[in-house]
């Protein structure tokens, strides 16, 4: 978890230090260095690297329960279905809070350097501005607020898959790059069949708009193909009391 945690908040810092030498300009606004470190960023990674970021904290945690017997000893004091219940969702918000904390923490960094050099919040021609715009949402702040939740939702989703995912690759490092392996896929190959197919609009909000259908369908389709696979594959553990 905290090396996820770290590697987020250098990537999305990384996204916008380039500009840091123009801030005493006053060019730059909040609402850009944000953004820069979102998805726009010429040095930006964290938008390439969130499914591995998802699945680092626990995805892998179930295969290594299974190779090393834990889950033996972990049926002594609760039922299958209560372990995996807390595995799943454990894992679903470790792996949103890991994509999620690099956008925090640099909002907070930013939110200072705006105090310090007295940046505006919004400045003019930015396109996620303006999609928020026109959906009545005017506040900077808000529309931060929206994208970090979305992140999360999608660190969440992503962490759920691969949970799923890890029950039948039977590998640590697997389990990890599955979801990573998906996403290259549906970005490269399955875009071209339709443009909603790739993974990319659960993160970034530019492909299909805030709070639109095929995010939300998309989401919810991953996050129960991963509950269905985790709760009804892998090997059915003998619990004794």
């Amino acid at each position: 978890m905290l090396i996820a945690s770290l590697l987020s908040i250098f990537m999305f810092i990384g996204g916008f230090i380039e500009y840091i030498s123009w801030l005493p300009s006053g060019q730059l606004s909040l609402l850009y260095l944000f953004l820069s470190g979102y998805n726009s960023g010429t040095a930006n990674t964290l938008a390439l690297a969130f499914p591995i970021l998802a699945c680092l904290p626990f995805v892998a945690s179930y295969v290594q329960d299974e190779n090393n017997h834990l889950t033996n000893y972990i049926s002594i004091r609760t039922s299958e279905r209560t372990y995996k219940t807390i595995k799943f969702f454990i894992t679903g918000l470790t792996g949103g809070v890991a994509v999620a904390i690099g956008p925090v923490v640099g909002f907070m960094i930013l939110s200072v350097l705006s105090f310090v050099f007295q940046l505006p919040l919004e400045g003019e021609g930015l396109e996620t501005a303006e999609m928020f715009h026109s959906m009545g949402i005017a506040s900077p702040h808000l529309m931060i607020l929206l994208i970090i939740l979305t992140i999360f939702g999608c660190g969440f989703t992503l962490a759920s898959f691969g949970l799923g995912l890890s029950v039948f690759v039977k590998n640590t490092y697997l389990a990890v790059l599955m979801p990573f392996v998906f996403y290259l896929i549906t970005s490269t190959i399955f875009i071209d069949i339709n443009p909603l197919l790739n993974a990319q609009i659960l993160y970034d909000i530019n492909k299909t708009g805030m709070g639109s259908w095929p995010r939300v369908a998309y989401a919810a389709i991953l996050i129960i193909i991963g509950a269905v696979s985790f709760f009804g594959g892998g090997r059915k553990i003998e619990y004794t009391r």
